[in-house]
C-alpha cells in the first residue's frame, strides 16, 4: 500500500468523511447517513471515481470515503488504483447502478466495505456505514491480504411455518458432522425455537450483548454458547414476550463477525420480521437460504423476499428451498411457481412427517432422525449447496416426471 504524503499546510488534518456522488438524491441520502453517524457538515461533492482519485492523490485521504461507480467503464481496475493511494485507515463505500454479483465480489476482494445499488435505501446505507466502522479501520487492500473468516449462512423463511429453523438445524448438524467447527445462532430472542427444539437451556445474557455493540466479546460468547452432543455449538435465548428488546444492527454484525473469526461455519436462523438487524445479516451473509412452501402465499412471499434480497445484495440470488413438498394437494405446480419467481427452485425437500416426529421426540435435527432414503439425501444436498464439505454437491437423479422432463430439455 502506498504511503500518502500530505500536500500543503491546509490539508494537515484528516477529514472524517468525504463523498463523491453524481446525483442529488444520493448526495442527500449519504449526507443524512453521515450526519446520523455524528459527522458534522460532511463533505459531499459532485464527482465520479476520477474525482475521488484526484482528491486522494493530492490531499490527505479521509477516514471514510464514498465513491460513485455509475459511469466507470472498468470499476475494478479503477478501484484497485485508488487502493494504492489510500492508507490503511481509510474505509471505502461504493455506490452504483450496475447490478452485478461479480462486481460486488471483486470490490469486496479489493477491500471495499460494501457496494450499494441506486436508488439508495437509507436503512441499508446506515447499516453499511455501521459495518464499515466495525472493520477496525482496515481500508482497501489486495485480495491476498484479506483476512480469512468462516462462512456465514443466513436461513430465513419466506413466510412463517415453512420449516426454516428445521433447515438451519440440519445445516448445523451436517456441517459439524463433516468436521467443521459450526455455530448456530438464533436471532429471534423471543419467538425462536432452536433451544426448544433441541431441549437445551436458553442462553442468558445474549439480549444485553445484542443491545450494545460494546459488549460483544469473543471469550464471552464462547462461554455463553451451548455445546450440543452432535458436535455443533449454539446461541439461542428465550426472552419474555412482554419485554421490549432493542437489538442494534451494529451489535448483530459485530457478533456474527466475531463468531465467523473462530468458526468454519456460522448458521444464522433469522426471524421473519425483516427489521434492520435482520436486513443487516441478509445483506452481509456469504449465502442466504430462503425456505418456502409450494403454496400460493409461499409463491407471493418468496417473490417479495427475492426482490428484497436483490436490492440488499447487489443482485446476488438466494438459494431457494421448497420444504415439505407433497404435504398438501393444494400446492402450486412447480412450473407455475418458478414462472412467477422468474427463476428455478434450487432444492425440493419432501414432506417427512415420520422423520419429523422422530426428530421432535429425540430433540434432534431432521438430519439426525432421517435414516437414509430420499429424506436424508435432500438434506445432504442442501448442506452440500451451502457448505460443500458437509454434504452431497452433485446433482441427484430427477425424482419426478417434471424433473425428468427438465433434465431432458437441458433446463438449468
Amino acid at each position: 500500500m502506498t504511503d500518502l504524503r500530505p500536500v500543503g499546510p491546509a490539508v494537515a488534518e484528516q477529514l472524517p468523511f468525504v463523498g463523491f456522488v453524481r446525483d442529488a438524491p444520493s448526495r442527500k441520502a449519504i449526507g443524512m447517513a453521515a450526519a446520523a453517524r455524528g459527522w458534522a457538515a460532511p463533505d459531499i461533492r459532485e464527482g465520479n471515481l476520477e474525482a475521488a482519485q484526484a482528491h486522494v492523490a493530492t490531499m490527505v485521504a479521509p477516514a471514510f470515503l464514498v465513491i460513485d461507480l455509475s459511469d466507470c467503464p472498468a470499476p475494478l481496475g479503477a478501484v484497485d488504483a485508488l487502493a494504492d493511494l489510500c492508507p490503511e485507515g481509510t474505509r471505502v463505500l461504493a455506490i452504483g447502478t450496475q447490478n452485478d454479483v461479480q462486481l460486488y465480489r471483486g470490490l469486496k476482494a479489493l477491500g471495499v466495505s460494501d457496494y450499494l445499488l441506486k436508488p439508495l435505501d437509507p436503512a441499508a446505507l446506515e447499516e453499511a456505514i455501521a459495518e464499515a466502522h466495525l472493520e477496525g479501520g482496515q481500508g482497501p487492500r489486495p485480495a491476498s491480504r484479506k483476512p480469512h473468516k468462516g462462512q456465514v449462512v443466513a436461513v430465513i423463511g419466506a413466510r412463517g411455518g415453512v420449516g426454516a429453523t428445521a433447515m438451519a438445524l440440519a445445516l448445523a448438524h451436517l456441517a459439524a458432522g463433516s468436521g467443521q467447527r459450526t455455530m448456530l445462532f438464533d436471532l429471534d430472542l423471543q419467538g425462536g425455537t432452536v433451544a426448544l427444539d433441541l431441549d437445551v437451556e436458553p442462553v442468558s445474557g445474549l439480549r444485553a450483548i445484542l443491545e450494545s455493540p460494546d459488549r460483544v466479546d469473543g471469550q464471552l460468547l464462547e462461554s455463553l454458547a451451548r455445546v450440543h452432543a452432535l458436535g455443533f455449538r449454539l446461541l439461542a435465548a428465550e426472552e419474555p414476550a412482554e419485554m421490549h428488546i432493542k437489538i442494534r444492527p451494529e451489535s448483530v454484525l459485530a457478533l456474527v463477525a466475531t463468531l465467523s473469526a473462530t468458526h468454519d461455519l456460522v448458521v444464522v436462523d433469522l426471524p421473519r420480521r425483516l427489521d434492520r438487524s435482520v436486513r443487516s445479516v441478509l445483506r452481509t451473509a456469504d449465502r442466504v437460504v430462503a425456505v418456502t412452501s409450494l403454496s400460493l402465499a409461499g409463491m407471493r412471499d418468496t417473490r417479495r423476499l427475492a426482490a428484497l434480497l436483490a436490492g440488499l445484495r447487489a443482485g446476488q440470488r438466494p438459494l431457494i428451498v421448497a420444504n415439505r413438498v407433497g404435504a398438501s394437494r393444494a400446492e402450486v405446480a412447480l412450473a407455475d411457481f418458478e414462472q412467477a419467481l422468474d427463476g428455478r427452485i434450487d432444492l425440493l425437500v419432501d414432506d417427512m412427517p415420520a422423520v419429523a416426529a422422530r426428530a421432535a421426540a429425540g430433540a434432534v435435527p431432521l438430519s439426525a432422525a432421517a435414516s437414509g432414503g430420499r429424506s436424508a439425501e435432500s438434506l445432504q444436498r442442501l448442506a452440500g449447496l451451502v457448505a460443500p464439505a458437509a454434504g452431497v454437491v452433485e446433482e441427484a437423479a430427477p425424482r419426478s416426471l417434471w424433473g425428468r422432463l427438465r433434465a431432458l430439455v437441458g433446463r438449468p
